[in-house]
Order: structure tokens, then C-alpha cells, then sequence
């Protein structure tokens, strides 16, 4: 249904088979925007068929640059927002529908975080997390509504006095680790490929 065509998939016939196209260079035949030489799109898709997603200046009018852990699409955004922009910002990455604020499900995801952070930043920088209890004080869940099984808190973490609902990372300077800070301090964000 697209214009390209894969080279892994050749039919010979005398006659020109259903679907036919002229030129090879496709990495998938069902979806017509996705070709090589294709301009890459800020849609978690691979658009131009490198094997790689969002890369280059796709999601750069955000500040964003964009890594991959176990097969989702991150997006580490070096602005200067609160927790709520940096919520909405996600939402409407490429248009909507695409990337949520980071939810962190284990030490593995964790350590991808804290090392991409070090290598953007020097980790000296507080990123955003999805994670706030604005809902329930002491009750912490993540942007997309579900509960947090794993927790990377620093020490003496989480003093959740007041308005200190919103968690952000450090992986250098004091704290190193998850804390909990008013969600109107500007800090950096992370925004994770939503689940299709």
C-alpha cells in the first residue's frame, strides 16, 4: 500500500503481481510514510528506515535528544519548565498521542536515566520524573496513572512536607536520587514513549 517496497520480499510472475512497486528501499510495505530518505518524525516511528526512532532534529524543537532502552523511545529535554509544562510538553510531542513523562519500572531503567543524564549533563542537572502524590499526600503515582512499584529515592527521601509533591532525579550533587519538590520548581524533564 506504500510506495517502496522491501528487499527482503521479491515474487517472480509473468505478470505484474498485486500491489507491485518499482523500486526497493521499504522497511515496511504497509505503511506509506515509512521509506528511506524519508524525513524522520517526532512519532516514536522509524520513518526513514535506519533502525533508529525520533533521531536528529525530529524532536529537537524541543530540546530534546532522543535514547533508546529496552525498545521504547526516550526523550531528555534540557528545558527549563515545571512539572505541569513538562507534562504537557510530553502530551504534545509530535503532535499528541506519542510520549507521556517518564515512568521509572526498575533499576535497570533507573541506571539508563541516571547514566544518559550524566553523559547530557554532567548529572549535576534535576530532571523531572512522572512521579507526584498531587492526589494523595504519601500515595506516589506516576503520570500515566499507575501505582510505583520501584523507587530510587535518595537519602533521607521522600520529605514530603507542604507543597513538595512532584519528583525529580539527580545523579550528581546533593541529592543524588529521587526527591520530592513543589512541582513549580523549573528543573529539566524526561518524557517516555507511550505504550500502543
Amino acid at each position: 500500500s506504500d510506495v517502496c517496497s522491501s528487499d527482503l520480499s521479491t515474487v517472480e510472475a509473468c505478470d505484474q503481481p498485486p500491489q507491485y512497486v518499482g523500486f526497493a528501499g521499504d522497511c515496511d510495505d504497509l505503511d506509506e510514510m515509512r521509506y528511506e530518505g524519508n524525513a524522520e518524525v517526532c512519532d516514536t516511528v522509524d520513518n526513514n528506515c535506519d533502525g533508529r526512532r525520533d533521531e536528529g532534529e525530529a524532536c529537537s524543537a524541543s530540546n530534546c535528544t532522543t535514547h533508546e532502552f529496552g525498545g521504547r523511545v526516550y526523550l531528555f529535554c534540557a528545558l527549563g519548565v515545571n512539572w505541569h509544562r513538562a507534562q504537557e510538553v510530553c502530551r504534545e510531542l509530535g503532535g499528541g498521542g506519542y510520549y507521556g513523562m517518564i515512568s521509572v519500572d526498575g533499576a535497570e531503567e533507573d541506571a539508563f536515566v541516571g547514566d544518559t543524564i550524566a553523559t547530557i549533563s554532567g548529572g549535576d542537572d534535576a530532571w523531572w520524573l512522572g512521579l507526584n502524590d498531587q492526589a494523595v499526600e504519601n500515595t506516589f503515582v506516576w503520570d500515566n496513572g499507575s501505582m510505583a512499584t520501584f523507587r530510587g529515592w535518595a537519602t533521607d527521601q521522600p520529605t514530603n512536607r507542604g507543597t513538595r509533591d512532584c519528583v525529580q532525579t539527580r545523579v550528581a550533587g546533593a541529592p543524588a536520587g529521587w526527591s520530592v519538590l513543589s512541582c513549580d520548581r523549573t528543573n529539566y524533564m524526561i518524557c517516555e514513549e507511550l505504550p500502543r
